[in-house]
């Protein structure tokens, strides 16, 4: 049989399946064979035994899909999106290596402002990683103008 778990008392393990046809079933949790507790809202199929449910599992549920949406304020929704600091940053260590140390600088201040970005907000930003990246970048770049000036 199939129904929904309508109440379940964890103190004393005991609940209440509703079946397809509107009986009411006891079961309790040595019944369960669900994951998880159980829990009111829960889809199941069951056994009976001498009107009591046993072998109690789950409804297989379909696959939810993911969202890159996170809850900003009471009832707003906004897709979390990528640092613009992040991504400039990421640019600017990627040319400093032909433009040279100034541009590295310029990395390395744009990949503090990404990082820091993401950080402090992570319910609409991400791209602490790429700030990262392009900040280790920027900083080899640095390195090797600075060693390369000395042995010059």
């Amino acid at each position: 049989m199939q129904g929904e778990v309508i109440a379940f008392d964890t103190a004393q393990q005991l609940g209440i399946i509703r079946a397809e046809d509107g009986r009411e079933f006891q079961f309790d949790l040595t019944g369960w064979r669900g994951r998880g507790l159980p829990d009111s809202g829960i889809l199941v199929s069951f056994e009976l035994d001498a009107e009591r449910a046993c072998q109690v599992f789950n409804l297989p549920a379909g696959q939810m899909q993911a969202a890159a949406v996170k809850e900003v304020g009471s009832d707003e929704l906004r897709p979390v999106q990528t640092s613009f600091w992040s991504v400039m940053a990421i640019g600017c260590a990627a040319m400093s290596v032909p433009l040279g140390y100034f541009v590295a600088l310029l990395a390395l201040l744009f990949a503090l402002m990404g990082f820091r970005e993401a950080r402090l907000q992570p319910e609409r930003y991400k791209g602490k990683g790429m700030a990262l990246v392009a900040g280790g970048m920027a900083c080899a770049v640095l390195m090797l103008t600075a060693i390369l000036k000395i042995t010059n």
